[in-house]
């Protein structure tokens, strides 16, 4: 009985109250804003993305995560899913008014790792000042806003609101650069066992953050947990593990990363994307953060070179 009421009130949440009349005559809040293809492609040639902190992956994903998509990190636990999480919102900081939210679903954040991070990247560009001053790591974790979401419904509710709280903080001269939601699989897989409930929800959820990205040229980043799903029905079926939530969902995110153990290293595979075909490359998790993995052919250590740790260009005083 408590299982249905959870349910009615999920559907009472998620569910617009739309007649047909509504769906015929739209206003002009409900129409889309029309853009030229030139307009877009210019945009995205001078819109660089938020740095990883490893460069091969940044490059494999064209100039680190994009702006005005929808970026799903999908992973084993322990793979480093969150650590990138992290490092991401921490990197999104640096520059004036720029901040990020991080929604956080399965009570993970560990705000000491974050500060390590951030010192990190305060270390790198120590002694050298930037148009709105000298960087902190005070200054950097001030403008990450944390919001723990204990269910469903508060994840819901801090999207649907996230419009407005990105408005006020455009009018106070702030500019949200990345959402984060870490993880939009745990709650889900929690509280929703009717796959049709389940995939509604989620599309409208990934509709909100789409609109957003849209809106304010933000990036979303979200992490996904695995899941086993079986491959054939007699004795020599296979077992293989693959992003949790469904084949519906994975038509939603525009690009796709998974995080994978080859050995005793990390390595990303791009899974999907619209502009850079699929390729593999090794990372590394240090008390720094996110890096280049330390000796591979071709890598740089954090303190060699014209780039740091965190992928973010040293700034000439």
């Amino acid at each position: 009985e408590a299982r249905r009421h959870r349910t009615h009130t999920i559907q009472a949440v998620t569910t617009p109250q739309l007649g047909t009349k509504d769906v015929l005559r739209p206003t002009n809040k409900t129409l889309p804003h029309s853009v030229s293809s030139l307009e877009l492609f210019w945009r995205e040639q001078e819109e660089s993305g938020i740095p990883t902190g490893c460069r091969e992956l940044d490059e494999m994903l064209g100039a680190g995560v994009p702006l005005g998509k929808m970026t799903e990190i999908c992973g084993v636990p322990g793979i480093g899913k969150s650590q990138l999480v992290y490092q991401l919102c921490v990197n999104s900081c640096v520059g004036k008014g720029a901040g990020a939210v991080l929604i956080d679903t399965e009570g993970s954040f560990v705000v000491q790792r974050a500060q390590q991070m951030a010192q990190a990247v305060c270390t790198d560009i120590s002694n050298r000042s930037v148009e709105q001053g000298v960087i902190t790591s005070e200054s950097i974790l001030s403008h990450i806003h944390y919001f723990r979401c204990l269910d469903i419904i508060q994840l819901l509710s801090v999207v649907n609101t996230l419009d407005e709280f990105i408005s006020e903080k455009r009018a106070e001269g702030k500019h949200i650069k990345l959402v984060t939601i870490d993880s939009i699989a745990f709650p889900f897989r929690m509280e929703v066992q009717n796959m049709k409930l389940r995939s509604r929800i989620l599309q409208t959820l990934s509709q909100t953050l789409m609109e957003l990205t849209q809106r304010f040229g933000l990036g979303v980043v979200l992490t996904n947990q695995m899941t086993s799903r079986s491959f054939g029905t007699d004795q020599g079926g296979r077992v293989q593990l693959v992003p949790a939530l469904g084949d519906s969902w994975a038509h939603i995110p525009t690009i796709r990363l998974v995080l994978q153990w080859s050995g005793p290293v990390r390595t990303a595979r791009l899974a999907k994307s619209p502009t850079h075909m699929e390729k593999v490359v090794s990372y590394e998790i240090t008390e720094r953060g996110v890096s280049d993995l330390i000796g591979k052919k071709g890598s740089k250590r954090a303190t060699e070179g014209n780039e740091h740790s965190t992928g973010i260009k040293t700034l000439k005083s």
